[in-house]
């Protein structure tokens, strides 16, 4: 986890990543990536390959931070 262990928001960012990576396998490091660009308050380019996940991965976060 690219958090450290006595950050006070790391078991919610933990059940975050774990709900998204239970519909997005094999991308656990990538959800990590988002969060942190979502907590620092960046901008975020997703590119990829079509139909790799980028979709489901923002629409799962928006349905997880809700």
């Amino acid at each position: 986890m690219i958090f450290t262990d006595n950050d006070p928001m790391r078991p919610i960012i933990q059940e975050i990543v774990s709900d998204i990576t239970s519909v997005l396998l094999d991308k656990e490091n990538e959800v990590q990536l988002v969060i942190c660009c979502l907590l620092a308050r960046g901008h975020l380019l997703i590119e990829d390959h079509p139909g790799v996940g980028k979709t489901t991965l923002v629409q799962c976060l928006a349905k997880v931070l809700i």
